[in-house]
């Protein structure tokens, strides 16, 4: 797992627990009305978490295909645009 990938899924489990603590009633915040968005914003994190773990294998191999089909064409000369 990358740095990324570690550090969304820290925030998406620290911002679902204490937005559920706070929704449930055990932790009493007063007038901070404003703390209710940690547990959507968990839901974000978590959403963003499961697209980098998912896509972080595809990236590398796009990256990969691409420079293997980089190397049979000259330097600096893209396959779409060859000289005829």
């Amino acid at each position: 797992m990358t740095k990324t990938a570690k550090g969304l899924l820290v925030l998406a489990v620290g911002c679902l627990v204490a937005g559920g603590m706070i929704n449930l009633g055990w932790i009493h915040t007063g007038n901070i009305d404003a703390l209710y968005v940690l547990l959507p914003l968990g839901a974000v994190f978590l959403g963003l978490f499961l697209i980098v773990r998912v896509l972080g294998n595809e990236s590398k191999l796009h990256d990969r295909d691409q420079h293997a089909a980089g190397s049979a064409n000259a330097p600096g000369e893209s396959p779409e645009h060859r000289p005829s």
